[in-house]
């Protein structure tokens, strides 16, 4: 994604070619199988529905660790994906790089947004094993 938005802004008012759409088309299919493996994960591990069910069965808040895991950040990584095909649409009907650099870049916020970090009180640490 980061390669995507440092070549959109090279080029900068230039529309996009076919020729150019290939790191947008790169990032949208990288985001897409992180879609998959993070759907995965939601249905299958122990943070996405687990959560959601603790989350009402407790009456816990949407800003716990519950209400992070089971909502906030599946919202939002998935509105980022949605973000990035809509950047990536844009590019296939030849708007200019400028517009999607600007999509990719709010998709990137969402992203870096939705990231359990670790000073955020239910954030896990950068190496969760050691």
């Amino acid at each position: 994604m980061l390669y995507a938005i440092i070549k959109g802004f090279q080029a900068g008012e230039r529309k996009v070619d076919d020729k150019e759409r290939c790191p947008y088309l790169i990032a949208m299919v990288v985001a897409h199988i992180q879609l998959l493996l993070g759907l995965g994960l939601y249905f299958m591990g122990e943070n996405g529905l687990t959560a959601l069910d603790s989350l009402f069965d407790a009456g816990a808040s949407l800003l716990s660790s519950l209400g992070f895991f089971g909502i906030i950040h599946f919202v939002l990584m998935v509105t980022a994906i949605t973000v990035i095909t809509k950047a990536h649409s844009l590019a296939k009907k030849n708007a200019t790089h400028r517009r999607v650099v600007h999509l990719m870049l709010l998709a990137l916020l969402i992203i870096l947004a939705a990231i359990p970090w670790p000073f955020y009180g239910y954030g896990r640490g950068f190496f969760p094993g050691t």
